[in-house]
Formats: C-alpha cells, sequence, structure tokens
C-alpha cells in the first residue's frame, strides 16, 4: 500500500499522502517566502496554495470522520472504508486508462 503512493506529486512537488507534517511544514515554508517577498513569489504562492489544499483536505477528512463516529457510531467506519476503496479503484482505472505507469495523474 505504502509503495502505491510513493512519490505523490503536484505540480512536481512532492507530497505525503499519509499524515500531514511535512505537507504542513511545505505550506508554512511557502507562505514565509510568499510573506517575505522573495524571487519566484509566484512559484511559492502556488506551493503554498498546493500545500493548503492537502493539508485542509487532511483536516476536513479527520473532523468528518470524527462526526461520523460520533453520530452513527461503528458504521462510519465501513462507511470511510467503502469511500477509500472507491477512490483507490478510480485512481487505478485512469492511471490504467491513461497509461499512466511511469507518471503521476
Amino acid at each position: 500500500m505504502m509503495k502505491t503512493f510513493t512519490g505523490s506529486q503536484i505540480e512536481n512537488h512532492p507530497f505525503v499522502i499519509f499524515m500531514t507534517s511535512g505537507n504542513y511544514r511545505r505550506m508554512l515554508t511557502a507562505l514565509y517566502y510568499v510573506i517575505q517577498g522573495s524571487e519566484g513569489q509566484k512559484e511559492y504562492r502556488r506551493q503554498a496554495v498546493n500545500y493548503g489544499f492537502v493539508v485542509g483536505s487532511f483536516v476536513v477528512g479527520a473532523v468528518v470522520s470524527a462526526l461520523l463516529m460520533h453520530f452513527i457510531h461503528i458504521k462510519s467506519i465501513w462507511l470511510i472504508t467503502i469511500s477509500l476503496i472507491t477512490i483507490m479503484v478510480y485512481y487505478s482505472s485512469e492511471v490504467k486508462r491513461l497509461g499512466l505507469k511511469e507518471t503521476n495523474l
């Protein structure tokens, strides 16, 4: 499973799919360079937005999972599992359909 998502990238910038600490650090670093007015501001702004989406998605997913667990209890685990399997099947079919064995989607 870990090997499947190794080397994931957004616009040639690596990101980690299983935890958000590295993505959070990269987002803050890019924001720092944007605020400081460093050279390549447009690129750093784009990085900050991309990593912000990854971190924000992680946080939203954690909150939604907690709320589901509170309201529908153990069934929430099945709902989340089915959602993740559906996403993995779709992703795998797109990689196969587009012939992306060596590149990212």
